[in-house]
Parts: C-alpha cells; sequence; structure tokens
C-alpha cells in the first residue's frame, strides 16, 4: 500500500486523492497537520514562510513514514528540503486566476471603504495601488472558514479560483484578470515529492508527470529564487510554454513597496533559465544568476 501524505485540509485531500487517482498500486492517503495548520492566527511569514505548510510533511517523508507527498506548488518554499526531490506537476492543472468571492461584478464594482479579506502581500499590494480606498483585512484558515467570514468580519475575500474549483463550491465569485493581479508562482498545479534517488517512486510516478506545466513551474520558481521571494513577497509570476513554437513567455509583477513593476519577455522555452533572469534583471538589475 503506498503511503501519499497530505495536509488535511479538504483541499489537499482533493489534490492528493485526484493526484494519485491516475496511479495503478493501491494508496492510502496519510493527514499529516502542519504548522501552518496548527495555528492559524499568527501570519505565515511570522511563521517562517512556506516551510510552514510542508516541514512536518517532509519530516514524515525522511522517516520513512510516508512513502511520497502532495503538495500545492505555491506552498513549497524555492530550495528543496536536503534528502528529497520534487519530481514535478502531477494532476490537472487548475484555473490559476485569483478569485473575488462576494456579490461584485468584478474588483472595480466593490463600493468603496468594503473590508476585502486577504493575507497575501500580493494581493494586498497590488490591489491597494488600484483601490486605495478599500480595506484588506488580514485572514486565515481553509477554504470554508474563510468563507464563513463574509458578512461578518469582511464583505468579501480573495483566494485562488482552482480552489473553489476543485472543492466545487458555488458562492458567488468572478475571476480576477491576469491583467488586474498577476497569479503566485505555481498556482493552480500540484507537485509530487519523494526521498532523494527513491527509484520505485520515480518508477510509480514518472508515467504521471505534467511535461510542460513542470517546466512552467521550474521557471515559476527560479525567478522567486532570483529576487529571494517568499510568502511575504509582493510577487506574482506566470510562465506559459508554447512547445509547437519552441517558446516560453514569463511575466511578472513585483511591488518592491514604492511601486510595482510589470515585466513580460518572451524566449527560447530550452533556455528558461536565460529567460528569467532576463525578466528579473529588468527591475532588479544587481541580482546574481543563481
Amino acid at each position: 500500500m503506498l503511503k501519499i501524505g497530505t495536509r488535511g485540509s479538504p483541499l489537499a485531500i482533493r489534490q492528493a486523492d485526484g493526484a494519485a487517482s491516475g496511479l495503478v498500486q493501491p494508496y492510502q492517503l496519510i493527514q499529516i497537520k502542519s504548522q501552518g495548520d496548527l495555528d492559524q492566527i499568527t501570519p505565515i511569514h511570522e511563521m517562517g514562510g512556506k516551510h510552514v505548510f510542508c516541514s512536518t510533511i517532509e519530516e514524515k517523508l525522511l522517516a520513512g513514514e510516508i512513502d511520497c507527498a502532495i503538495h500545492s506548488a505555491k506552498d513549497m518554499a524555492t530550495d528543496v528540503t536536503e534528502g528529497t526531490e520534487v519530481l514535478g506537476c502531477v494532476w490537472h492543472v487548475g484555473d490559476r486566476r485569483d478569485a473575488l468571492v462576494g456579490p461584485f461584478e468584478n474588483f472595480d464594482s466593490i463600493p468603496r471603504g468594503y473590508r476585502i479579506g486577504t493575507s497575501a502581500p500580493r494581493r494586498i499590494k497590488m490591489l491597494s495601488d488600484q483601490r486605495s480606498d478599500l480595506r484588506f483585512v488580514p485572514i486565515r484558515g481553509n477554504i470554508q472558514t474563510r468563507l464563513d467570514l463574509i458578512d461578518k468580519e469582511v464583505d468579501g475575500i480573495i483566494m485562488a479560483k482552482c480552489a473553489l474549483d476543485r472543492l466545487g463550491i458555488q458562492s458567488q465569485h468572478t475571476a480576477i484578470p491576469e491583467e488586474e493581479l498577476l497569479p503566485a508562482a505555481g498556482q493552480g498545479k500540484v507537485v509530487v515529492q519523494i526521498r532523494a534517488n527513491d527509484t520505485r517512486m520515480k518508477d510509480i510516478w514518472n508515467p504521471q508527470l505534467l511535461e510542460w506545466p513542470t517546466v512552467e513551474w521550474m521557471a515559476e520558481k527560479y525567478v522567486l529564487e532570483l529576487v529571494g521571494g517568499d510568502c511575504h513577497t509582493a510577487i506574482g509570476v506566470t510562465a506559459d510554454a508554447r512547445p509547437d513554437r519552441g517558446l516560453m513567455q514569463i511575466r511578472c509583477s513585483y511591488h518592491d513597496g514604492l511601486k510595482a513593476h510589470h515585466i513580460q519577455e518572451i524566449g527560447d522555452l530550452f533556455d528558461w533559465k536565460q529567460l528569467a533572469q532576463k525578466v528579473v534583471h529588468a527591475f532588479m538589475p544587481s541580482v546574481q544568476s543563481q
């Protein structure tokens, strides 16, 4: 029986189950509470960044208590934990856009002074530039916990659209165009992590890997690595592979605290690292290649 580690939230379970559904081997989902799940009050950046969602699961993986782990790609830190390996993206890629949940036609239609729930610096910084009249309220918790805050502590919330789609949640919402709010790196993607050099797990998962979504995620993650980005960095990154033309497009929106920088480059799909470096150097000329 293949033991697959996952966070215990309904979304995490849905993603892990979906990712494993194509496997031939019988499997068991092992639900593991991460530090981020146990503490749903403290802001993520005060808890040590993205590692709070994955470190406990990775400890179980290294200890041999689970065979592999399924994560939301955007929860993964840019540095891979020693002794582990992230094989790539599995299952299907969801809608990567952010969603505005509430009785609104679009972001511009939100009445002045309304309270919008989100703790993500990317969303707060980028959207505050467009609507300084709104009040952004930090919120934590799983999807339903956050939805329950509407009409109580907030008037609307912003969350990943793929989360609503995957859970079949019908709450009124509208997708925010990427031109208004560029998604987080990895948003909508699911990845599998194994112990380094575990050939059995590689043989099991390799047929399930999605080639071009994996390359896109690697490019997005590399941009974050160059910037030094984590959960408190106001940055959105998307990479779009065009294998039929041998091209990749990388877009990045980075807020330095004073203003937002919006960069877009198209280049050789098979030289995506150089393309990512070109994007970052446009607003951080001093950054050195990794």
